[in-house]
């Protein structure tokens, strides 16, 4: 019994850092390339001094603990519009679930989500232009199913 249960907790772990790694991978694969437009990376410290004024149903802003986004320009490196969908499918197969998903002629914007007992931990945000120039961020927190609602309802 012990040996199951030992295998069932290294499959786990293994599957959650393989998931880790996809977002990481995309992450730095591009944070310094010569096609990066925009980059920033926000830790926990730059959240809690800055306030924001908000109303009462986009508290979820306040619950943001890690931002990361890469702006890249298409024309520069034309693999990245390619990668991005790659990791969309990654993130899919890893248990994220797609949260919104709007396509207009070739440009796409995705948001995903890993969801676990009705907290989303992370969602990721993916947008592809006409160009193949794609935008991409990482949000980290501890959303709840009202907060990724209220999301949701500021995109449409």
């Amino acid at each position: 019994m012990k040996q199951l249960l030992s295998a069932i907790c290294v499959m786990v772990c293994c599957s959650a850092c393989a998931q880790q790694n996809a977002l990481d991978k995309f992450y730095d694969q591009y944070k310094s390339s010569d096609a990066l437009t925009g980059s920033i990376s926000i830790s926990p410290g730059f959240w809690l001094s800055t306030s924001f004024s908000s109303p009462a149903d986009e508290k979820w802003k306040d619950k943001v603990t890690n931002l990361r986004l890469l702006i890249l320009d298409g024309k520069k490196t034309p693999g990245a519009a390619v990668d991005a969908s790659d990791l969309a499918r990654k993130l899919r197969d890893g248990h994220f679930d797609d949260l919104v998903n709007v396509r207009k002629g070739h440009q796409l914007f995705q948001v995903l989500g890993r969801e676990s007992d009705g907290i989303y931990s992370q969602l990721v945000l993916l947008m592809r232009g006409d160009d193949d120039g794609v935008v991409f961020a990482e949000i980290d927190g501890k959303f709840t199913s009202h907060d990724v609602e209220t999301i949701q309802g500021s995109l449409h």
